[in-house]
């Protein structure tokens, strides 16, 4: 195999500058060549570089100012190879799912065969509105998961519930419920006043602000008058879980409804 060394050394004689348009463009023009060979020939060959030099230095070769000149001959244009991006995954971003070890290990759920739906709640969630509670629960059906904020409340006494004012240390949220979504019943001398929504992207800020707060209250407003009190540890906790779980599942809080 043949090694050929060619070394083209210019001896630039003459630049020559060109004023066009306002902009000056130099000129470098070849006038000189040198050539050296370094080869390991084969035994009686031989090999005419006189054309390969010949068409090394044809011609001249302008560049802008600044710009560095490839040494390379004009008759093989230099490649230019863009680089190729490197892909990167969309990774999903997550608010709580890794927050929470084994979160499934802490709910419930309960199948509709009919409907082909699922129902999942945390296991310290009251089973019916006899308790008075704040929580979480998740719908699923097929791949649509929808996240559900329900809030029981019962006592001796009605109170025609129409607002929910929920403090979180120096925050304050106002729930407001259309006409007819608190549901009324009474048994045994007990009064239950139950309310559940799907969770819009309103109601999301409001509990996280519950589950991050030191202090949170929650006040149930009714015609004449209102009860407050504190939202328990246990329920920050269950939200906190089920937030979690519904990220686990495939659900995305940030495609929550807009709407409240």
């Amino acid at each position: 195999m043949k090694h050929v060394l060619i070394l083209v050394c210019a001896t630039f004689l003459m630049m020559v500058l060109v004023g066009c348009g306002g902009e000056t463009t130099p000129v470098i023009e070849v006038k000189e060549v040198t050539v050296v060979v370094a080869a390991t020939p084969t035994p009686g060959a031989t090999r005419d570089l006189s054309a390969e030099v010949a068409s090394a230095v044809e011609g001249t070769v302008q560049v802008a100012v600044g710009q560095t000149v490839s040494a390379w001959p004009t008759h093989t244009p230099v490649p230019t190879l863009a680089p190729t991006p490197t892909p990167t995954p969309t990774q999903r971003v997550y608010r709580w799912k890794d927050s929470v070890v084994d979160p499934m290990a802490k709910m419930g759920r309960v199948t509709d065969l009919v409907r082909g739906s699922t129902l999942y709640y945390h296991v310290d969630n009251p089973e019916d509105p006899e308790s008075t509670w704040m929580g979480l629960n998740i719908a699923a059906k097929d791949d649509d998961y929808r996240l559900l904020l329900f809030i029981y409340y019962t006592a001796e006494e009605w109170l025609n519930i129409n607002e929910y004012l929920v403090g979180a240390d120096d925050q304050v949220f106002t729930l407001t419920p259309r006409l007819g979504e608190v549901e009324r019943d009474d048994s045994d001398g007990r009064v239950y006043e139950s309310y559940q929504t799907e969770v819009s992207q309103s109601q999301l800020e409001m509990i996280e602000a519950v589950i991050r707060s030191e202090d949170a209250v929650l006040r149930h407003v009714g015609d004449q008058t209102f009860k407050e009190r504190a939202i328990t540890a246990e329920e920050k906790n269950a939200m906190l879980v089920t937030l979690a779980v519904f990220e686990e599942l495939g659900g995305d809080l940030y495609a929550l409804p807009t709407n409240d």
